[in-house]
């Protein structure tokens, strides 16, 4: 067999049923500006680097999450390395949590590109089982279930900030 033929598929970012392993994930990290900016969520796996590269690039504040699963450390709102280690471990969330979690998948699904899964969400692990989509129902921009939609992203966007706000200010008092 010639090398070419040994040689696995290269990544088509086009290709949404392309499976990542973590070790191919952490390639997408921003280290090598030539590949693009991914992370995983929900076994989802999302290019950041449209839309995103001011945030997941090198030195940029949420590199952390560049070329990792990060499904935990996302819904918790925390940049701790020790939450971005466990990955999609969220059994034990609170409601309000996993509620984030949800939300995140959604505003990723919406604002990013997808371009693929993660393996081991394919082969069953519950650490990583991909989150359904929830059923959407059609609305057109201006139509009120659009409006609707657009309110609750930001309500969800203005509790979310005051919640990393209440969080800062506790543990500036705590010092």
């Amino acid at each position: 067999a010639t090398a070419e033929a040994e040689a696995p598929p290269a990544a088509d970012a086009t290709d949404a049923t392309r499976y990542y392993t973590e070790d191919e994930l952490r390639n997408h990290d921003g280290s090598n500006k030539e590949l693009p900016l991914m992370l995983s969520l929900g076994g989802i796996v999302f290019d950041v680097t449209e839309g995103g590269t001011e945030f997941y690039a090198k030195g940029a504040a949420y590199n952390c999450f560049a070329g990792r699963v990060c499904g935990r450390a996302l819904a918790m709102g925390s940049l701790e390395q020790a939450d971005i280690d466990l990955g999609e471990e969220i059994d034990d969330l609170s409601d309000n949590e996993l509620q984030e979690y949800i939300d995140r998948v959604e505003f990723y699904k919406e604002k990013y590109k997808v371009v693929g899964k993660m393996a081991n969400a394919a082969a069953g692990s519950s650490a990583q089982q991909p989150i359904q989509p929830s059923p959407k129902k059609e609305s057109k921009p201006g139509s009120e279930g659009g409006r609707r939609s657009q309110e609750r992203r930001e309500e969800a966007v203005a509790a979310r900030e005051a919640q990393i706000r209440d969080r800062e200010e506790r543990r500036d008092d705590g010092r």
